[in-house]
């Protein structure tokens, strides 16, 4: 007889658990997350193809100014220069 009743509020709380979330709720969810995520990787491509057609100097000055190894983070005494070619 305890073995059922357990069972029975074991049932009842796990379909409370899984009853939660609505298809509707997940979906839109996931909708406005892959379409960040979709526009993050359109800007991601467009930065990429724009970083191909950087000079050797140019990829040096930005290696410089904006890469650092981890752990090892300097201030900059000045302000950052833009690029001038």
């Amino acid at each position: 007889m305890k073995a059922i009743i357990l069972m029975s509020f074991v049932i009842l709380f796990s379909v409370i658990g899984y009853s939660q979330n609505t298809p509707s709720e997940t979906n839109t969810k996931n909708t406005e997350s892959d379409s960040i995520l979709n526009s993050i990787h359109s800007f991601d491509l467009e930065c990429s193809k724009e970083m191909e057609t950087w000079s050797p100097a140019h990829k040096a000055w930005f290696a410089k100014t904006f890469v650092f190894t981890r752990g090892h983070f300097t201030i900059p005494k000045e302000p950052i220069q833009l690029w001038r070619e």
